[in-house]
């Protein structure tokens, strides 16, 4: 059986901007686009699990400590 992993916190998921090619746009991302998959997920009988937390280890293995200040700071 396929499984989806989902969280609570998908709700407060609201960011300004993404990048394209190192240029920030304005994101249209919603919240409620997560009730939309939800129920895509149902419909194709996918069960959704919530993800453990791992904590930033193994993040900071693969990424700067740059890019991880960016990610926080915006």
């Amino acid at each position: 059986m396929t499984t989806a992993f989902y969280d609570d916190a998908h709700w407060t998921h609201r960011p300004e901007s993404f990048f394209i090619k190192g240029v920030r746009h304005q994101n249209r991302e919603v919240p409620e686009r997560a009730r939309h998959l939800l129920d895509a997920l149902d419909q194709q009988k996918i069960r959704t699990q919530v993800a453990q937390d791992f904590g930033l280890d193994p993040i900071l293995r693969i990424h700067t400590d740059r890019y991880l200040s960016f990610l926080q700071t915006g």
